[in-house]
């Protein structure tokens, strides 16, 4: 059953958090607003961003220590104020804020992963440096020129209108303020086949977009200075999804999705059609992570 865990943590992207859809405003966490959620999504994404938000898991390509790479390419400092898009469970607001000290605002469209981002900051005393809202990147609910660095962590790989969602985020950051990215990228056109895998797997949008994509699109927001590395996938740095949880998180991950394994027969169908990966997919998928700076004299 450790495989249960193990597979969610692996294939879940994070929390996502990745549910940054298509037009909601931030608001109040109510099941009305799942409801209205679900209602915009198709039926894979949603099962994949509402187990996700049941088991409490969450993933970005590379783990903790791409996660940490990221921050260092930003430069974030204790004195900056961070939008975490995709925020899901709280995983990295919570480590931005506890181990760099700034003050984090998690943005997420799914209403549990809002909860469960709250909750993770309670329990680690955080609540006074973070805050977790419901809402959509491309109409967030946030003034111009409000955060310091925007951060997306295997995010924006699953929005619809991606250079509307990094025109609002340039719109919200400082003059001088950073943008960082770590989104989803195929090193060559997939095949149909390959391309359908990610889709059923991930539920990526079926679309292939390449390393070069991503830095052209930021340079079409405003961002310069735009710095970019590709990374493959490496069994090892994917390992370090783990670190970003204590041993009770697992603990009740872990019991979570057993019992939902022996309850929900829809759940045991659900991991028995995405426990093969498409072969050789990840010689083709890979991941880049994007840091772009909005000029100093910029106005939002």
């Amino acid at each position: 059953m450790c495989g249960i865990v193990g597979a969610l943590v692996y294939t879940t992207n994070t929390q996502n958090s990745v549910e940054i859809g298509q037009t909601g405003q931030v608001k109040e966490t109510t099941m009305q607003g799942k409801s209205e959620n679900k209602a915009r999504n198709e039926q894979d994404s949603l099962e994949y961003f509402d187990i996700q938000a049941a088991v409490g898991t969450t993933k970005h390509m590379g783990g903790l220590v791409t996660t940490r790479e990221l921050i260092r390419m930003c430069k974030v400092k204790p004195s900056f104020r961070v939008l975490d898009v995709g925020s899901g469970s709280g995983a990295t607001a919570c480590y931005l804020a506890e181990n760099v000290g700034c003050e984090v605002v998690g943005l997420d469209l799914h209403p549990e992963m809002v909860a469960l981002g709250r909750a993770r900051a309670k329990r680690k005393g955080l609540e006074e440096k973070t805050s977790f809202h419901q809402g959509d990147i491309q109409a967030p609910g946030f003034g111009a020129e409000t955060f310091d660095v925007v951060f997306c962590e295997s995010v924006l790989s699953f929005v619809e209108n991606k250079q509307a969602a990094l025109n609002a985020c340039w719109s919200m950051l400082k003059p001088g303020g950073v943008i960082g990215l770590n989104e989803e990228v195929w090193l060559q056109k997939p095949s149909e086949e390959k391309l359908k895998g990610a889709v059923k797997l991930w539920g990526l949008p079926e679309e292939s977009l390449q390393f070069e994509d991503w830095k052209h699109m930021l340079q079409e927001a405003g961002f310069s200075d735009v710095h970019a590395e590709p990374k493959r996938m490496k069994v090892l740095r994917e390992a370090s999804q783990v670190l970003r949880y204590s041993p009770g998180d697992m603990f009740g991950m872990f019991g979570t999705a057993l019992c939902k394994y022996v309850r929900d027969p829809a759940f045991r169908e659900y991991m028995r059609e995405r426990k093969k990966l498409p072969r050789g997919i990840f010689k083709m998928l890979a991941y880049g992570l994007y840091c772009g700076k909005k000029p100093d004299s910029a106005s939002g």
